[in-house]
């Protein structure tokens, strides 16, 4: 989280609203990312953003703010802005917003939630305001935004609600919805201290937002209207800030002497006596008052600058302002809202139950129909069969005893074994209609993800995705779930209808029982669905420590990491179960709840009956019934129980269906013979940028490379050299500027075909746990026996593998973790270099893990089998570029230097030529310098 700084904005204040902070960028290892007082600017301002009137009238703002749990540490900003925005009726798209956090704006900043609030319909303002106010009403201040601490996550983006006594509502992207006292929920908050002019913040404490919470205050000390009205025109006689300034520490002061006991009754005395002491002796105010209870310091009465303490919070309300939608709003025109966020406004959340219901629509009506009829009517036999066996107690005197018992018999199984038959019937439909739906709902699952962006698979943890494939068989049970549901419903209208056929006085109380036998399990669904779905994202985000612990086992033990992974993990863990409880406790509390009213009805209606029919021969079936009504109940409860755990699965999976796709492929693309597969590709760059989270990695890149020219990237680390290549890739999408190939637009849909056309060596290329002959061959359809021996011949490979028993066969791990680096390298060159007819190459480091000597004749090797290919190589061996045709020099994202190695060192001064300079040095230092031993690791031995 990140909160920068917010004196960007051009108008000021009103005097009415706390003016804004001031100063600077300030960066801080958290996931917050808070304004400091370097003054220093940031380095990339996005534009500010105005309100988007909404479609229509939104409703009411809620009591209960919705809950949205985060998958990551990265995703408070997001998830809190999207509770705010809930709660206050505004539909916004969640994992869309997360996308856009993830590129054009930076979802870890104060100041972009800000303005993406206001985009978004709110009328948000960040602000400061002294802790002991914010619950208060009569600040106002609520809801709100705001910045806490939190041992495990740092700084933390929280939503605090509103106030129920002494019970504040907050929605915690990391623990969901939670009511806590203030007295405990404040000393979590971050105290942000302001810079700001006397004048502003004198003109600010004269105004209601001050006066009132401070008046409010000094009346919960006990102090009367007419002693605080005096002591008001006292503090505000004062010029400066001393005056308002002593009051409020005063009040505090005594508010905390007040609550822990030490003083009861009126304090109006006791804060005027401080207040006039502190005016008397400045420099020894803070004896007085320590400085804690200070919300506003300055190093003397006449000071024209103060330091204000508080909570830092972004207020909002719903904007009264109607202006365009869609439109960011810069001091110099509207544009057109980043597309990201234009997705997330437009995009509708996802609705399983529809979704669901299109996936079935291949499946016969008429079949759907009958499953449908048989699951009403069979709770309707269930009925009828009771009654059937109580008349055969009273016709059993009246049949003869031949054949008439025996029809009587025959008729009697004959419906209970049709009634078994239906009900079987349906059960088995329903069971196939579950895997049907798991089957096409895996089916669209599996043939999504290959068509998915990058950017969605980069923005969700790999373990909350593995979660919700392995969570899809939940929805096998839905029908099932369904058909049980109508026949509890179905049964419990029947039988409230029988027994009030037998007994017309109990028809009130049969159908008060029914009623609450269904809204009692509807009025915890809400509850229980949030709650159900807070535990399956935590579990999502759980899952990854097993995946890191397994893949990360070496490493782990190398560096003795094992405890702090353990912590990190138990306070997941610790989460995951409270969330779990908190779920157990709410499904026990329903059902017990459930049972004793149906229990102290069903007595009240046996009573009743008892009462005014006696005992009859009918009373035992009216008992039975009423008797089976909490039974109804139960199996309703239950059904509304499951319902959200199966709900929050289909969700989950649903919502990978609905993301953004790559663009698709040209319906009739060009053919890539022979002739087109062997001309190398021109690049050209124009005013390209690339932002991701909101910060700009790449600035305005102008570059031009002529076919089959091998140009060399070089800069410092972190420069913006393996984004540049990311771009040809497709890995970033370009925020401005324009990417062409042989003069052509690269468009999303050419992605595909230029990656097919690509060679890349990379540390990051995945190689597959399987032997090395299918790693080298993985994406070919066959390879020659030629082509393989003089790829590995090239890439160095042969010795490597005469070491290995399996030889090509030998498997290589997850990830080559059977391999050393450099044999991975190796590896990952050999592929390459067997694809044929690549128009471009593209090597990131590739060598790494290679000693110089080595990476020197790979290199050469690689150059020399792409000679007519255009080639990228990103390094940092300066010294080797001085073969290339070209060598471009990025620095912070820019492009500083670019000619051919000649040109740039014939100038004095040059970027390219420092470098190069301080890699000789460095070779010197580390290899040459007379104080150094040499030791070598010859096959496994280790010799000086």
């Amino acid at each position: 989280m990140t909160v920068r700084d917010p004196q960007r904005r051009a108008p000021p204040l009103p005097p009415a609203v706390f003016p804004p902070v001031d100063g600077g960028a300030n960066d801080v290892p958290d996931d917050a990312h808070i304004a400091g007082s370097t003054g220093a600017p940031a380095p990339v301002e996005p534009p500010s953003i105005e309100p988007i009137a909404p479609a229509r009238k939104p409703p009411a703002r809620r009591f209960f703010i919705p809950e949205v749990i985060q998958s990551s540490k990265m995703d408070c900003g997001p998830a809190a802005l999207k509770a705010l925005l809930g709660g206050f009726g505004i539909s916004v798209h969640y994992g869309r917003l997360r996308e856009a956090c993830r590129t054009s704006v930076d979802g870890t900043s104060i100041d972009t939630l800000e303005e993406l609030a206001g985009a978004f319909g709110l009328d948000a303002r960040q602000t400061v305001v002294p802790t002991d106010h914010v619950p208060l009403p009569a600040a106002s201040a609520l809801p709100a935004l705001v910045v806490v601490k939190r041992p495990h996550l740092g700084n933390h983006f929280v939503v605090l609600w509103n106030r129920v006594g002494p019970y504040v509502q907050v929605m915690d992207p990391a623990a969901g919805r939670i009511w806590v006292r203030w007295s405990e929920f404040a000393p979590s908050t971050l105290k942000y201290r302001a810079t700001v002019p006397t004048k502003d913040w004198r003109a600010w404490a004269e105004s209601p937002a001050f006066l009132s919470p401070l008046d409010s205050r000094l009346r919960s000390l006990g102090v009367s209207r007419r002693d605080a009205d005096a002591l008001l025109d006292l503090a505000r006689a004062s010029e400066g800030w001393l005056g308002l300034g002593a009051l409020d520490a005063a009040v505090r002061f005594c508010a905390s002497l007040q609550q822990a006991g030490i003083v009861r009754g009126s304090e109006a005395q006791t804060v005027r006596a401080m207040v006039e002491r502190v005016h008397a002796s400045f420099e020894e105010r803070f004896d007085l008052l320590p400085r804690p209870y200070w919300s506003v310091e300055g190093e003397s009465p006449e000071d024209a600058m103060v330091a204000s303490t508080g909570v830092l919070l972004v207020r909002a309300r719903l904007a009264t302002e109607v202006r365009a939608p869609g439109v960011l709003h810069t001091a110099e025109e509207g544009t057109a809202l980043p597309k990201e966020l234009q997705a997330a406004l437009e995009t509708r959340d996802e609705r399983p139950e529809q979704e669901l219901a299109k996936l079935l629509a291949g499946e016969s009506r008429v079949g759907l129909a009958l499953l449908t009829v048989g699951a009403l009517v069979t709770p309707l036999g269930m009925i009828c069969q009771t009654v059937l066996l109580r008349r055969l107690f009273d016709l059993a005197p009246d049949l003869g005893m031949g054949m008439q018992r025996v029809g009587a018999g025959v008729l009697v199984v004959g419906f209970l074994a049709l009634l078994g038959a239906l009900e079987a019937g349906v059960y088995a439909g329903m069971q196939r209609l579950g895997r049907v739906l798991e089957m096409r709902l895996r089916l669209a699952f599996i043939q999504k993800i290959p068509r998915l962006q990058d950017l969605y698979l980069q923005s969700r943890l790999s373990s909350d995705m593995a979660e919700r494939s392995h969570m899809m068989h939940v929805v096998r049970g839905l029908p099932a779930l369904a058909f049980t549901g109508a026949r509890a419903l179905v049964g419990l209208v029947a039988t409230v209808v029988a027994i009030g056929m037998m007994d017309s006085r109990l028809w009130t109380g049969t159908i008060v029982l029914a009623v609450l036998s269904v809204v009692l399990p509807l009025a915890f669904r809400q509850r229980m669905t949030e709650q159900d779905m807070r535990a399956r994202t935590q579990l999502g985000g759980l899952s990854r420590y097993y995946l890191d612990s397994l893949v990360g086992a070496v490493p782990l033990r190398a560096h003795g990491a094992q405890t702090a992974l353990g912590r990190e993990h138990e306070i997941l863990l610790t989460g995951w179960m409270r969330s779990s409880l908190q779920l157990l406790r709410t499904m026990v509390s329903l059902r017990f709840v459930q049972a004793t009213v149906g229990a102290a009805l069903c007595i009240t209606l046996l009573t009743l009956h008892l009462g005014s029919q006696g005992v009859t021969g009918g009373m035992l079936l009216v008992a039975y019934w009423i008797m089976g009504l909490p039974e109804h109940a139960q199996q309703l409860a239950g059904v509304i129980q499951g319902y959200p755990a199966a709900r929050n699965v289909a969700l989950r999976c649903m919502e990978p269906l609905g993301a953004p796709e790559v663009a698709p492929r040209p319906a009739s693309p060009a053919p890539l013979t022979e002739v087109s597969r062997s001309q190398a590709t021109g690049i050209s760059l124009h005013g390209v940028s690339v932002e991701v989270s909101g910060h700009r990695l790449l600035h305005d890149i102008d570059l031009d490379i002529a076919p089959g020219s091998h140009v060399a990237i070089v800069g410092s680390s972190g420069a913006g050299k393996s984004t540049l290549l990311g771009v040809l890739l497709g890995w970033y999408p370009v925020a401005s500027g324009s990417v062409r190939l042989d003069g052509r637009p690269l468009e999303p849909s050419d992605i595909e075909d230029l990656r097919t056309r690509t060679a890349w060596v990379d540390p990051a290329v995945q190689l597959w746990n399987q032997s090395i002959a299918a790693n080298l061959t993985y994406g070919q359809e066959q390879v020659g026996s030629g082509d393989m021996a003089r790829a590995l011949e090239s890439a160095d490979l042969e010795t490597a593998l005469q070491h290995m028993q399996g030889g090509l066969q030998t498997r290589t791990g997850e990830n080559g973790l059977r391999l050393s680096g450099g044999e991975g390298q190796r590896l990952r060159l050999a592929r390459a270099l067997l694809r044929p007819g690549m128009r471009l190459a593209l090597l990131d480091e590739p060598f790494r893990g290679l000693d110089r000597t080595t990476r020197r004749k790979l290199l050469g090797r690689a150059r020399e089998h792409w000679k007519d290919t255009t080639l990228l190589c990103v390094t940092h061996d300066v010294s080797e570029t001085q073969g290339f045709d070209a060598v471009v020099v990025i620095e912070d994202g820019r492009v500083v230097e670019r000619g051919t190695p000649e040109a740039l060192l014939s100038v004095p001064g040059s970027r390219y030529r420092a470098l190069l300079e301080g890699e000789a040095v460095a070779q010197g230092l580390l290899h040459d310098a007379p104080a150094w031993r040499r030791w070598r690791l010859e096959g496994g031995r280790l010799v000086e």
